[in-house]
């Protein structure tokens, strides 16, 4: 997978539970209250969302280091003269 393609997965989710989030939140405005299940919900959508940007972060940096180390090892196997 290409980190484009990576990126356009991650951001499609984030709307999906930002979009879950706010039908919870217009939900509990509509009925009047705000109960535990729905802060509960609202918490694990918060979760999910923090986790997914830093399995993201750590994807790009990943990518990064493994990019780094193959330049590395392509350069010490053709030392400059």
């Amino acid at each position: 997978m290409t980190h484009v393609r990576l990126s356009r997965i991650f951001w499609r989710g984030a709307a999906a539970i930002l979009l879950a989030a706010a039908l919870v939140a217009l939900g509990s405005v509509l009925k009047g209250n705000f109960s535990s299940t729905d802060g509960r919900i609202l918490g694990t959508l918060a979760l999910f969302l923090y986790t997914g940007g830093a399995l993201s972060r750590a994807s790009v940096s990943s990518s990064a280091v493994g990019a780094g180390c193959s330049a590395r090892r392509s350069s010490s196997r053709h030392p400059s003269r």
